[in-house]
């Protein structure tokens, strides 16, 4: 820590060294006598990294520096092991607790109060002696307008945040159990900023939200705001018991219009990770459970989600892992990573919402239709790659199923503009229909969350131009595949009572360049038209 940023309860900040701790100083903004003390300060730290966010303070960052190789290696422990292992309480506790907290809800620290296994003064002493964590004194504090409009009242008071202070893509959160990691992936996830939390009093938060969020229904009638805070969303969430609960949450206020594409970047950039379904981490759990499970099994259970297979993909290409070669293909990276980091970025992700295949009318979800279409193009790359002998098959598979990730990016970084998308549309259309409704294209968003999760330039490439013009040479035989397999994956079995040569002639017809360029002939695709469609279709119930 080399500086402080001084809160003052008009709202200033003031940086000063850290050496001034407990010295007095003058608010910059109102000219208030301050005493500089942990409680009304954030600690900053130097920058170690040549990259700075756009709007960032050139010298300062909100982030300790730390080994990102130690980290990689570190799993994410829930708060319940975390108060086991201080001794807070028992093992007996926590399973009761849980047990409770799936049947009736709620949170799990709420949970082991009501069942008089823990008090708030204990907590609270728990979470100040957490590393890492600092603490602010907010019974003074009032929060400027701009911040109260990223987080709705009623999201603050329920999840017990508040918003502190916002220098440019750091968001300071003041949270009454900065612990929360599920709360703190939602909003880095919904409000596209870096989430910073600090400790602080349950009752000073309460009280500083009520003085300092004015009511939404007096500035929907002053009309001084573009946002429709009535949207509701709902979103499943894994709780600590790993089972389901469902709640609502107030959406993030949205324009009405399109998103910038600078907002849109801006939200993209924040992402770690995609929600996975919860048929496919219930999965990959039981696997490793298994002391029989191979890496075979592993590739085979990763290659059923795009969402999951891209962040292991994106780990594989860290350079925090040392792997300076381009990891294209799913069997390199999990041989790469190997059982206990795969194990480690599973856990990691289980804290995010679980995507959720059938709706309660029984239906196929948006995103179960967006997995069927990636698991069928995915198969699709991988038989023409096999037929002509182009590229590596198993990086065409990977290309296959991750082409389309940029609409599972939209998805989660504007849910309601997404909603109102039509799923049936395909190329051009679509891409069309995304820039006018969200205000950016899928493959815009897929290929600009591929470069950040540092994915092989030529794989970036084809989830940028699989509809269009490719920008790399040495992209431009796996962009085919796709196009050819992408015609494969829109076939339906009523097209197989056709006449084969009928169909295969009108895929050769649609796809001429893709063809051309592959140099398959008459004979081999009509051949991959027999085999695609008689290979068996994606079964939605894997997904449950």
């Amino acid at each position: 820590m080399t500086a402080l940023l001084v809160m003052c309860r008009c709202g200033g900040k003031t940086r000063v060294e850290a050496a001034e701790i407990g010295n007095p100083i003058n608010c910059e903004a109102c000219g208030e006598a301050l005493s500089i003390s942990t409680k009304n300060s954030i600690p900053l730290y130097e920058k170690t990294s040549i990259h700075e966010p756009a709007g960032c303070d050139s010298k300062y960052d909100f982030n300790p520096p730390v080994d990102p190789a130690a980290n990689a290696s570190m799993p994410t422990k829930r708060i319940g092991e975390l108060l086991f292992e201080a001794s807070l309480i028992s093992r007996k506790q926590l399973a009761t607790a849980l047990e409770a907290q799936k049947k009736h809800g709620g949170k799990l620290v709420e949970t082991l109060i009501k069942l008089d296994y823990l008090d708030d003064e204990t907590f609270a002493t728990f979470l100040a002696r957490q590393p890492g964590i600092a603490s602010i004194d907010l019974s003074s504090f009032e929060i400027p307008r701009e911040l109260t409009e990223i987080i709705p009242k009623k999201y603050a008071l329920e999840h017990e945040v508040v918003p502190i202070d916002r220098l440019g893509n750091v968001l300071t959160l003041g949270m009454v159990c900065p612990l929360d990691s599920r709360t703190v992936l939602e909003l880095q996830a919904t409000t596209g900023l870096t989430i910073r939390p600090v400790l602080c009093a349950p009752e000073d938060l309460r009280h500083v939200v009520e003085k300092s969020y004015h009511d939404d229904a007096a500035i929907a009638e002053r009309g001084d705001s573009s946002f429709d805070v009535e949207e509701i969303e709902d979103i499943m969430l894994v709780d600590e018991a790993g089972g389901q609960e469902a709640r609502s949450m107030e959406q993030f206020a949205e324009p009405a219009g399109p998103l910038s594409s600078i907002e849109l970047e801006r939200r993209i950039s924040a992402l770690t990770c995609l929600p996975v379904f919860a048929g496919v981490m219930r999965r990959i759990r039981e696997a490793f459970e298994n002391d029989s499970t191979t890496f075979e099994d592993v590739v085979l259970i990763l290659s059923m989600d795009p969402s999951l297979a891209g962040k292991m993909l994106g780990v594989a290409n860290s350079e925090e892992l040392g792997h300076f070669a381009q990891v294209d293909s799913l069997q390199r990276a999990v041989k790469l990573l190997g059982f206990h980091e795969i194990q480690t970025i599973v856990e990691s992700v289980s804290s995010m919402a679980a995507l959720q295949a059938f709706g309660e009318d029984g239906a196929p979800t948006t995103h179960a239709k967006l997995w069927a279409n990636s698991q069928h193009c995915a198969h699709g790359a991988k038989l023409v790659a096999e037929i002509s002998s182009a590229v590596d098959k198993r990086v065409a598979f990977c290309a296959g199923l991750l082409c389309d990730l940029g609409r599972f990016v939209l998805a989660q970084v504007a849910p309601i503009h997404y909603s109102k998308i039509d799923d049936s549309l395909i190329g051009a259309e679509l891409l069309a229909e995304e820039k006018q409704t969200v205000g950016m294209a899928h493959t815009d968003a897929g290929s600009f969350l591929a470069e950040s999760w540092h994915f092989p330039a030529r794989l970036v490439a084809v989830m940028r131009g699989h509809h269009g013009c490719v920008d790399r040479e040495d992209a431009k035989e796996l962009v085919a595949v796709i196009e050819i397999a992408e015609a494969l994956a829109g076939l339906t079995q009523d097209d197989a009572a056709g006449d084969w040569a009928f169909v295969a002639g009108q895929l050769k017809r649609d796809c001429r360049p893709a063809v051309e360029m592959l140099d398959l002939t008459d004979a081999a695709i009509q051949r991959a038209v027999e085999r695609h469609l008689c290979q068996q279709k994606a079964d939605l119930s894997l997904l449950k």
